[in-house]
């Protein structure tokens, strides 16, 4: 083999390990933002008195800042491991495309089980802190969970979908040997 082709299917290689962690991150920031726009609309303190600033108090600016820098890291992280199940190894590689789906299904679960989980939070503690002083701790506490939650969830769903990737290069890898066997 050609030193050039080895050279040119070393860089593809990389090339599309740079690109799942691109999505992972790209997926984490939009679900940060999404999370965070919710988080602001129903608890502004949570990101504006409670974490630290970030230079504006504006609700939207806030929701956009935090959901980038709580979660492009995650994402890397997330797509450093899931390039790693999909990429190396003698099995049938996957490409970024193949875990987009999984990666969206995912985060769609984590945002609704995020928005449930506040809702519990909320109006269950409603009869406990019945004082309308209280108001603004039940906000804050059911919107501190959720965020926890969601870092707990999207943990766990990485790996589902690392699991998830193995298992269907792993079936990938069956089919190119039973069609070989095949004469």
């Amino acid at each position: 083999m050609e030193p050039n082709a080895t050279t040119a299917r070393r860089v593809e290689k990389t090339v599309q390990g740079v690109r799942i962690v691109g999505t992972c991150i790209l997926a984490a920031v939009v679900f940060g933002i999404v999370h965070d726009l919710f988080s602001v609309s129903v608890c502004k303190p949570y990101l504006g008195t409670y974490h630290p600033s970030i230079g504006t108090q504006a609700p939207v600016l806030l929701a956009l800042g935090w959901g980038f820098l709580a979660t492009w890291w995650f994402g890397a992280v997330s797509g450093l491991v899931l390039a790693a199940v999909s990429r190396v190894g003698p099995m049938p590689v996957l490409g970024w495309r193949d875990l987009v789906r999984p990666l969206a299904v995912c985060l769609g679960a984590i945002l609704v089980l995020g928005i449930v989980l506040w809702c519990l939070v909320y109006f269950g503690t409603a009869t406990v802190l019945q004082d309308p002083s209280k108001e603004a701790d039940r906000r804050l506490a059911a919107t501190g969970l959720m965020h926890a939650q969601s870092y707990a969830l999207a943990a766990i769903a990485t790996l589902a979908v690392s699991v998830w990737a193995i298992v269907n290069r792993f079936r990938a890898l069956q089919v190119l040997r039973a069609s070989a066997s095949v004469p």
